[in-house]
């Protein structure tokens, strides 16, 4: 792997936080001179540095009776946290603006969506939060919460990196989906159950399996998210549809073990 490549996307991302948190206000009282400039040539400003941000995060919050909650963000961490001011708005903005174009046709950097399975998935891109306890006949009740599915980014032009094996090597850009379920009893502890892409049928043979081996969890998920209202969130169920629901019921249908 080109570790000088790896290197300017480290500095660049340093580069992309120190502009962002330049920008930010710390004063109400005194706005930075920054928001005197037109509205147009902010967000400019502001789209070029949501093109460098490495992971977006959206949040679909669904309902049974409402349409879904939707929240697109991207995470600095604790010490680059925004308060709650004129610039968290607009750069709100402009990360939305990023997601709708990457969901669409690709971004202004040249990425879209990585297809759905091998070989750009790794084992720890889809996970279940589930709280799980004992009834009184002694089994042991799971109440999904949150299906979180990670995808990578993948530039649509230019050559791919590859490995000595000929494997794609994966980019570190993605945006995580978080499916929020409604909130049910919390039967525990609240855990997180691996999910992984079954790839032992290349070529369009994939599913996706659970690592706990769990035979009704995820056909329960299902049920769950079908009983769902999606509407105005028909990108977010295409999406569901594309890289959840197809995968689980191809591993349900050959009759393989989850």
């Amino acid at each position: 792997m080109n570790t000088t490549s790896t290197a300017n996307v480290d500095a660049m991302n340093t580069l992309t936080a120190t502009a962002a948190n330049t920008l930010r206000i710390n004063d109400n009282a005194n706005p930075s001179p920054f928001f005197r400039l037109p509205r147009e040539l902010r967000d400019e400003i502001y789209d070029l540095v949501a093109m460098d941000e490495q992971t977006l995060y959206r949040d679909i919050t669904l309902r049974s009776d409402e349409p879904a909650q939707k929240t697109t963000y991207a995470d600095r961490g604790v010490g680059n946290t925004f308060p709650n001011t004129q610039f968290e708005v607009e750069y709100s903005a402009a990360i939305e603006r990023r997601f709708e174009s990457l969901v669409g046709a690709g971004d202004y950097n040249g990425f879209h969506l990585s297809a759905p399975g091998w070989p750009e998935f790794g084992p720890n891109d889809i996970w279940l939060a589930v709280s799980s306890g004992q009834q009184k006949n002694g089994r042991i009740r799971h109440n999904p919460h949150t299906f979180v599915l990670t995808v990578p980014m993948w530039p649509f032009r230019g050559p791919k990196i590859s490995n000595n094996k000929g494997d794609l090597i994966r980019l570190g850009s993605c945006v995580e989906f978080a499916f929020k379920f409604p909130e049910k009893a919390e039967l525990g502890p609240r855990l997180r159950l691996e999910c992984y892409w079954d790839r032992r049928d290349r070529g369009g043979g994939e599913c996706i399996r659970m690592a706990c081996g769990d035979n009704a969890l995820l056909p329960h998920v299902l049920d769950v998210a079908k009983e769902m209202n999606w509407r105005g969130s028909v990108r977010e169920y295409m999406l569901w549809q594309r890289y959840v629901e197809v995968y689980v019921r191809r591993g349900l249908a050959r009759g393989r073990r989850f």
